[in-house]
């Protein structure tokens, strides 16, 4: 066995690349890769992170504003109008956004349509 202090900096080394192929390359080539390595391993946490938090922010902030905004319209044409019927077909509304929108976060979006 070799000690690593025995091999130069400057000379050419075997890497063994898994199919019975070698492949030779200096130290620099597998600084390279490393430095390639941790990069996409870190880039890729890092992307995967700030996706996450982004999507997720942006979703229930945009849920909650929507729910906030359906209870004001339908509390502001109740009082306001005094109207029944706008009343429970603004209710109506609401639960087929609310349904639709549970059926889209669950992936079943038309599946009662697709059948079996």
């Amino acid at each position: 066995m070799l000690s690593l202090e025995r091999w130069n900096v400057d000379q050419v080394l075997v890497f063994d690349v898994g199919n019975g192929a070698l492949l030779p390359f200096g130290s620099s080539f597998l600084l390279f890769l490393l430095l390639r390595a941790f990069f996409f391993i870190f880039f890729d946490f890092f992307i995967s992170v700030v996706l996450f938090v982004f999507f997720f922010v942006c979703i229930f902030v945009v849920l909650f504003v929507f729910f906030f905004v359906c209870i004001f319209f339908n509390f502001v044409g109740f009082f306001l109008f005094f109207n029944d019927l706008f009343f429970l077909f603004d209710l109506f509304l609401v639960f087929l956004i609310i349904t639709s929108g549970c059926s889209v976060f669950c992936g079943r979006m038309g599946a009662e349509l697709r059948g079996p």
